[in-house]
Formats: structure tokens, C-alpha cells, sequence
């Protein structure tokens, strides 16, 4: 099984080299509130949504005495995932019907996976850039949701790493 808190401390590190803000990480989380989040949805999430959960229920930093969640807890995350929903619902709604962001950038935009209008997972991580959404119906859903990782897992793992190592 992966160390997601290893993990996410070396993206920490690597993503914010002069920050003095230490990392917060969430108590693991229980299978059944995995259960109720995904009940709440609608879908089942792939394996690593699991490990990384079970092991970590949130993740941030202290800011200004609040803490700024990038892998949002639980018990905020279908709020989160509607709100993200919302932005392009009336445009594009089966696309935002099946995006399941769990990894909010504090900007606007965030990270997630994609389902298919059967439920089915599409290979990947998926990230949402708002500023990029125009409201417009015939606007390419690519243009503001795109591939960025193969899963989560490699998509901290890239941001983590130094280039060149």
C-alpha cells in the first residue's frame, strides 16, 4: 500500500520550498464515511481514493490560524464536489455530473476523477481551471477540464519531485 502521508509531506515540501506553514493532515477516515461519501454521489472511487483516505482524511496547511484543505476531508467533500459541479452544470451537465474533485488548489480550480454518464471511471486524474470556463454550451469541455495525470498518486508525486531528479 502506498504511504500517502509520505507522499503528500514530500509534495508539501516540494510545492511550497519557502513556506513555514506546516502541513496538516486529517485523522484516518472510516470505510463506512468512504461508503456514505460515495452513496452521497453516486459512484464508486478507484482504489487509491481508498488508501488515501483510509490513511489520511484531509490534508493542508495552517494559513492566517485556519487550515487550507487541498485533499478535502470527508465531511466537507460533497460540498465541495457540488460546488465545483456548479460552475458549468447548466452548460455541460453530464460532464459535470460525473466529476468528483477531491483535491481543491484554494484558486478556483481542482483535481478530481471523471466518470462516464454509466459510471464507469475514465483512466486518470482530471483538472478543473475555471478561469478558463466561458458559461457558453458549445465550449469544448477541454478547454476548461483536462488530463493532467495518470492518477493521483503520480500527480503528487510529479509536483513533489525536484526537476531533475
Amino acid at each position: 500500500m502506498n504511504d500517502w502521508r509520505k507522499d503528500l509531506l514530500k509534495f508539501h515540501q516540494g510545492d511550497n520550498p519557502d513556506d513555514s506553514n506546516p502541513p496538516v493532515f486529517g485523522p484516518p477516515a472510516t470505510p463506512e464515511a468512504i461508503a456514505a461519501f460515495e452513496k452521497s454521489v453516486g459512484l464508486r472511487m478507484p482504489q487509491e481514493f481508498h488508501e488515501l483516505y483510509l490513511q489520511v482524511d484531509g490534508f493542508g496547511q495552517m494559513y492566517n490560524g485556519e487550515i487550507l484543505w487541498y485533499v478535502v476531508p470527508l465531511a466537507e467533500l460533497a460540498e465541495h464536489v457540488a460546488g465545483r459541479r456548479d460552475w458549468f452544470q447548466k452548460t455541460h451537465p453530464d460532464l459535470a455530473r460525473g466529476y468528483v474533485p477531491f483535491f481543491d488548489w484554494a484558486n478556483g480550480d481542482s483535481c478530481g476523477y471523471l466518470f462516464s454518464k454509466s459510471g464507469a471511471m475514465v483512466p486518470g486524474l482530471f483538472m478543473f481551471e475555471h478561469e478558463e470556463y466561458e458559461f457558453e454550451e458549445d465550449q469544448d469541455p477541454e478547454d476548461f477540464l483536462s488530463l493532467t495525470d495518470e492518477s493521483f498518486r503520480h500527480f503528487i508525486r510529479d509536483i513533489g519531485t525536484p526537476t531533475g531528479e
